[in-house]
């Protein structure tokens, strides 16, 4: 499953960079970038600007979840006092559950860099479609319910996983 989620991220990053490339000579040298609530643009940066801008929103929006779940098991083994999860007690309490719990962690903080490249390539697309024929509207629902899906998922995994000792979940 970790593989799984590490897949599903790296195909998520590997999509930006791809759409972000196939866009490129579509985009004017001067790019919408910042819309009002009704879809109508109303802040505009360069081409460069906006790529390194995009590019650096990318880099460190998914650099720190994949950095905390790195350190995920070395927090776990090492400074168990910084975290924090339901029924602290039972998960820390031997080194196999300090395992466990940090494969959760790692595959929720996963979750969560899935769900925000998502985000990203849903902006990035209505960037690319109101620059290509000026038509793209901003919808925060059409934007926020895919990644409120993956987040709200994530989240219920990893709560439901730590509120049921393996115990509980076998019988």
């Amino acid at each position: 499953m970790r593989r799984v989620v590490f897949a599903i991220w790296l195909a998520s990053l590997l999509f930006l960079v791809v759409q972000a490339a196939v866009a490129y000579p579509d985009l004017p040298e001067r790019v919408a970038t910042h819309f009002d609530a009704r879809g109508e643009p109303n802040g505009w940066m360069g081409r460069s600007g906006f790529y390194l801008l995009w590019a650096v929103t990318v880099v460190v929006s998914n650099a720190v979840p994949v950095t905390v779940a790195l350190l995920m098991r070395t927090m776990m083994e090492k400074t168990p006092y910084l975290v924090n999860v339901p029924r602290k007690r039972y998960w820390l309490a031997t080194p196999e559950r300090r395992a466990h719990a940090a494969v959760v962690m790692q595959r929720g903080t996963m979750a969560v860099a899935v769900a925000c490249n998502v985000l990203f390539a849903q902006v990035f697309d209505l960037i690319w479609k109101y620059a290509v024929d000026g038509t793209a509207t901003i919808s925060v629902d059409g934007l926020l319910t895919p990644f409120g899906v993956i987040l709200v998922g994530a989240l219920v995994y990893i709560f439901y996983t730590f509120l049921r000792t393996p115990d509980e979940q076998a019988g």
